[in-house]
């Protein structure tokens, strides 16, 4: 996590950021991982979503829906955390409990599957 820390309030690429967050990721050796990308809706949302994708997303994430890997997206004015959003993407992302694997399976929590 020091890794994360050293980039907290200084001014960084939008890709380094997301390299930073995959690597400590990789580190925890998690058998599954989901994603989550909360933006202001301005003009650079597309640019931190891009490089979210580019450099998290697509070498971490399962793919999930329709052979894509996907993170939960929410932009909104501020980019203020939505309160239920991460139930929401999880009840959206995540694997179904149906899925062949005894890790997700041991790791799951209780929640409600759409």
């Amino acid at each position: 996590m020091d890794s994360l820390y050293r980039i907290i309030g200084s001014e960084r690429s939008l890709h380094e950021v997301a390299r930073t967050i995959r690597g400590e990721v990789q580190s925890l050796r998690a058998p599954v991982v989901g994603a989550a990308l909360l933006t202001c809706s301005d003009e650079s949302e597309t640019e931190c979503a891009d490089a979210f994708q580019r450099d998290l997303v697509n070498p971490l994430l399962p793919s999930l829906k329709f052979s894509k890997k996907a993170a939960f997206r929410t932009a909104n004015l501020g980019g203020q955390y939505e309160w239920g959003a991460m139930a929401l993407a999880e009840q959206h992302f995540a694997i179904p409990p149906s899925a062949d694997s005894t890790v997700y399976s041991k790791a799951r929590t209780a929640s409600t599957w759409a």
